[in-house]
């Protein structure tokens, strides 16, 4: 997949994909932010991918020699609602050779995701929660202002972005 190899993920791998982008996410966030810790405690008590956490992959053909992360806190709460203390949600775009992924997760209000399709629909595989078997690379692929673009869909009043290449 780094190397753009057309690849089918069955459970078993979408689930080791799916962890693995999510620890990595988790890692990234601890290491420049400060952190909720609940996120990395379900993820610990599990070792997989919660109930509040989506996945998906995409494909970035000409940046086969480049490795972005892009993490994003974010205070996601109903329209009515006040603003939480603290950020509740996050979103990482991760991007490693022709291979992305996409994490988003909550932990009490699920983040607005209607923008991310129909613009993404064709360029991301759900690979969290597993579906039957996934076929990566989807049919339209991201560059880097796509990636961008896919970070900033779930932005909200209040986000923090960190972006490392």
């Amino acid at each position: 997949m780094l190397r753009g190899q057309r690849r089918r993920l069955a459970p078993g791998e979408q689930l080791a994909v799916a962890s693995w982008l999510v620890k990595t996410a988790l890692v990234a966030r601890s290491q420049f932010e400060r952190s909720r810790p609940e996120f990395a405690a379900r993820f610990n008590e599990e070792r997989l991918p919660s109930s509040s956490t989506l996945v998906w992959l995409a494909s970035t053909p000409t940046m086969r020699h480049d490795h972005t992360l892009d993490v994003r806190s974010i205070r996601v709460h109903d329209e009515d609602a006040p603003e939480p203390d603290e950020h509740n949600a996050f979103s990482a775009t991760i991007s490693i050779g022709m291979f992305a992924g996409f994490v988003v997760s909550w932990l009490d209000n699920r983040p607005p995701l209607s923008r991310l399709f129909p613009v993404f629909e064709q360029s991301l595989v759900a690979i969290w929660p597993m579906g039957e078997n996934a076929v990566w690379p989807p049919r339209d692929h991201l560059y880097r202002s796509g990636l961008d673009r896919l970070a900033e869909t779930i932005v909200v009043a209040d986000e923090m972005p960190v972006e490392y290449d």
